[in-house]
């Protein structure tokens, strides 16, 4: 029996190297024999950088950069073997990750510090970055991003506005001179797990500005001050940022990229996938097993499982999932190509244990998945 394990994090618990880790000593234990190739996957969310330089055979590398409230922090970042392409995961320099709950200032924050990874990519002399853009604390458009850059924003009076969300609201001009982007020709691949436009209630303030702190007064100022810049990057710049699929990810990150990157958004899933020849070793087996902390609508939108599922489909493989928590409803996940799928929690539990027991709950199923199949 020949059987891929290709699962996404399990977040809070277990990166997706040792989730299919945890799956494969149970596999082992039920089927001693059978043959496991390994493929841990991302979709463009945290986790990403670790994922595909896995892939890639690339060397990390960090930055002292400024963090989503300006704090320094040590980003890790890396580069391909050749030293043409950067791959970079904003979660390192701007994500949630990096504050703890009362720390969350939404208004303040900024990309700041994803700019200055790009920055330092630039400088290593790659001619290609892959980016990231999931996790976020964010949602500043990616200002912050662009003025890490050497981008400008500057108020009526014309003076340079700090790259933070509220100041939004106050952009009257953006001057893109003195960006280091100019004369150089670097090619920009955006990974995201969601294709959210910028603006409105499927947007990136209203989707997941409460995420990250916001009450509902900030979301309606984060959401007038996205709208106003907006207008001026399409007066200034000629790109329509509402329009744009993805552009609300990571706050408006996406759209800040195509703006100011030139950069073309696509699902990091589908990335994952290319770097490491997903398709090539799904063709050979008998059985795919996927997973992921918790499966639910979102799961649908350019998450692993859904991809996984997808690909396996097309070459008529079989699909199991595992995860923490089942959202969605049995007819869903038959239309979504699982052909099974398992929640790992086996009693009533605290969600405190269950991640503390997330190894332990992932081999114990994968045991009893193995003894089914065997």
């Amino acid at each position: 029996m020949h059987i891929v394990i290709a699962p996404d994090k399990f977040k809070h618990a277990l990166n997706s190297f040792e989730v299919a880790d945890a799956i494969e000593r149970g596999l082992k234990k039920a089927i001693p024999s059978t043959t496991i190739i390994k493929l841990p996957m991302a979709d463009g969310g945290d986790g990403l950088l670790e994922v595909i330089s896995h892939y890639a055979g690339a060397k990390v590398r960090t930055t002292r950069v400024k963090g989503p409230l300006f704090e320094e922090v040590t980003a890790s970042w890396s580069v391909s073997k050749d030293g043409s392409t950067a791959f970079i995961e904003m979660a390192k320099a701007s994500g949630l990750q990096l504050l703890k709950p009362g720390q969350y200032r939404i208004m303040k924050s900024s990309t700041y510090g994803t700019g200055e990874l790009i920055k330092a990519a630039i400088n290593s002399g790659v001619s290609e970055i892959v980016l990231g853009i999931g996790g976020s604390a964010t949602n500043d458009g990616g200002i912050g991003m662009a003025a890490a850059l050497s981008i400008q924003f500057l108020d009526k009076d014309d003076r340079e506005l700090k790259p933070v969300a509220e100041n939004l609201i106050n952009i009257a001009r953006i001057d893109v001179s003195g960006s280091i982007l100019n004369g150089k020709k670097i090619t920009v691949k955006v990974a995201s797990d969601v294709m959210n436009t910028l603006c409105g209630p499927n947007g990136a303030t209203y989707t997941y500005g409460p995420q990250k702190g916001a009450n509902q007064n900030e979301l309606k100022l984060l959401e007038t001050g996205m709208l106003h810049y907006a207008n001026i990057v399409k007066r200034d710049l000629g790109v329509d940022m509402l329009t744009i699929a993805g552009g609300g990810a990571a706050g408006g990150i996406g759209a800040g990229s195509v703006a100011f990157l030139n950069a073309k958004i696509s699902k990091g899933i589908e990335l994952v996938f290319d770097f490491s020849k997903a398709e090539e070793v799904i063709k050979q087996a008998d059985y795919i097993i996927t997973g992921e902390g918790k499966i639910d609508e979102q799961t649908l939108h350019g998450k692993v499982v859904a991809g996984i599922a997808e690909l396996a489909q097309k070459h008529g493989k079989k699909v199991i999932a595992l995860c923490g928590s089942l959202e969605l409803a049995p007819e869903i996940l038959k239309q979504a190509g699982l052909g099974a799928v398992f929640s790992i929690v086996n009693k009533p539990m605290p969600l405190e244990d269950a991640l503390k027991q997330t190894s332990s709950l992932l081999e114990n199923t994968a045991f009893s998945i193995g003894k089914l199949l065997k």
